[in-house]
């Protein structure tokens, strides 16, 4: 669906493939793809250190998707995109 056709706050995935987060001006990673889920969706972002993680899309976590400057910002909580993560 075309952008205008979405209700605020929504997106398509090949709206949001190719976006940089970038919290505070230096990029942590880029969206890589959207995992439908049945509660929520999840963005797939891959981190400068090339590792795949999976990003809860709601608003506490991500509060700003820039389509135009081609960012979104992640507020993640610890070990969600760090090194710190444990990997299942």
């Amino acid at each position: 669906p075309v952008l205008d056709e979405l209700p605020a706050g929504y997106y398509s995935e090949h709206h949001l493939v190719g976006l940089d987060d970038v919290p505070e001006g230096e990029p942590l990673g880029r969206v890589i793809g959207l995992d439908p889920g049945v509660r929520q969706s999840r963005l797939v972002v891959r981190t400068v250190g090339g590792r795949e993680r999976l990003v809860p899309f709601v608003p506490e976590i991500v509060p700003s998707v820039d389509l135009e400057a081609g960012v979104v910002v992640i507020d993640a909580p610890r070990g969600l995109l760090d090194d710190d993560a444990i990997e299942a």
